[in-house]
Order: structure tokens, then sequence, then C-alpha cells
């Protein structure tokens, strides 16, 4: 999904765990944008104990390595697919554990796109198959993608996107 090259071939940077003691730069291109997916600099990740978990592997070998964890973010939208209407450029937007789901299911059609059971959790989740917060973008569909509201400032919010709807999904 993300081919390394040299640092002046990037278009952008990730933090990677290459095993589940390595922490290093690894510089790459971007993947190709789709019509529905939303390109997003980073601006903040938060630092959750489940990344460091996942990627030390202290749940088991349920890590593809190299992998960029991070899975509270928040971040400026850099580039849209053609069929993205909801998002402009330079709109500040907040993405959290889930990156996409396949609307089909029981939960998906009551709106609980985060139970999804039609698509693996490789796919769903921001990071394992993808890069999360620990890079300078991240990509993925419209569907989990959320406006930043302006009141919020951006450098304090990055948690919410797991700690607050861990503790929210239970209310729902």
């Amino acid at each position: 999904m993300y081919k390394r090259v040299s640092e002046k071939d990037a278009d952008a940077c990730a933090w990677v765990f290459s095993d589940n003691k390595t922490f290093e730069k690894y510089y790459y291109k971007h993947p190709e944008l789709a019509n529905d997916d939303v390109r997003v600099r980073i601006l903040s990740s938060g630092l959750c104990m489940t990344d460091s978990h996942t990627c030390r592997e202290h749940w088991g070998k349920c890590a593809y390595f190299p992998i960029s964890p991070g899975h509270e973010i928040v971040g400026v939208v850099e580039a849209v697919g053609k069929d993205i209407k909801e998002f402009k450029n330079g709109e500040k937007v907040m993405l959290g554990p889930f990156r996409d789901s396949c609307g089909n299911c029981e939960f998906c059609l009551k709106g609980w796109t985060n139970a999804c059971t039609g698509m693996g959790l490789d796919y769903r989740f921001i990071y394992g198959y993808y890069w999360g917060g620990y890079s300078t973008h991240c990509q993925l569909n419209k569907s989990h993608v959320f406006k930043l509201p302006s009141n919020l400032d951006y450098k304090n919010i990055a948690s919410l996107m797991c700690a607050g709807i861990t503790t929210f999904l239970p209310l729902y």
C-alpha cells in the first residue's frame, strides 16, 4: 500500500514500527485517491495505549509490519476524490478508529457503522493495512471523516475520537 521511497521522492512521511521493537521514519508516496476518498494532512494525533499494545504485539500477532499507528486524528483536508461534495480543501476534520464500513449489514443499516460485521477488521480500522495518525497524511472514505466544529481547538480534541467515542457508545 505504501511504497517506501527516498526522502527527496516522498509525498509524505510516517513513523512506523518495522517490527514489534523498531520505530523509525518511513518516507512514501500517497496512494491513488479514489473517487470518494479524502486525503488529510495530519495536525494532531492522540497517543493511545491501544497503539502501543497493537504494534508491540501484546495481544498476539495482529500487526502488519511496517505499521503506522494512531487512531485519534485531527487534520486539514488536502485533496478530495472527484465525487466528493461534502469537504473542501483547507477544512479541519477529525478521524477516529474506523475508516470504512460495508454499509449493508444489520448494524450499518441502523447507522451503527462502528459495529459493522460485513467487512474485515483489517480494512475497517484506521490503521493496520493502512497508515494511521503517526504519519503526515491519512487517506480514507468520506463516510468516516467528520468536520471539526469551529469552536473546538484542534490541539486539544484528537483524543475525543477514541476515548470520547468509547464512553459515548454504550449510551447510544
